[in-house]
């Protein structure tokens, strides 16, 4: 069935290259002229938000509640909050560090995964 649909599409394209150029390249005008300048100062921040200082502030911060509310260790809380602050793939793959340096086990892992994934920012600007 995905095949299927892929040949469609590439056949749309083949079919009416003139449009497919245009619709293209106005979604990449919208893309420069509303999300990167967005995204920028995020983009410029993520450094300072996902670092070493800043996972010690969310276990602080944060730690003491998700044992109650979640069960979860406060060694969980970084990637809970790199999830919620830049989205999906990067609480996930948060959670997986975690999970493999030892610091979550797997039902940890599970749950913070679950906690950390979310609409990114750039659902929010779109």
């Amino acid at each position: 069935m995905k095949l299927f649909i892929a040949v469609c599409l590439c056949a749309y394209l083949l079919a009416f290259p003139g449009q497919s150029v245009e619709s293209a390249r106005a979604a990449m005008a919208l893309w420069a002229s509303h999300v990167a300048p967005s995204m920028f100062p995020f983009m410029v921040l993520l450094p300072v938000l996902t670092g070493e200082e800043a996972a010690k502030a969310y276990r602080r911060l944060f730690g003491r509640l998700l044992r109650p509310m979640f069960q979860l260790p406060e060694q969980a809380a970084p990637s809970i909050a790199v999830g919620l602050a830049a989205g999906s793939p990067s609480g996930a793959i948060s959670v997986a560090a975690s999970y493999s340096k030892g610091e979550i086990n797997q039902r940890e892992a599970l749950i913070a995964g679950v906690l950390a994934s979310g609409a990114g920012p750039v659902f929010l600007v779109v």
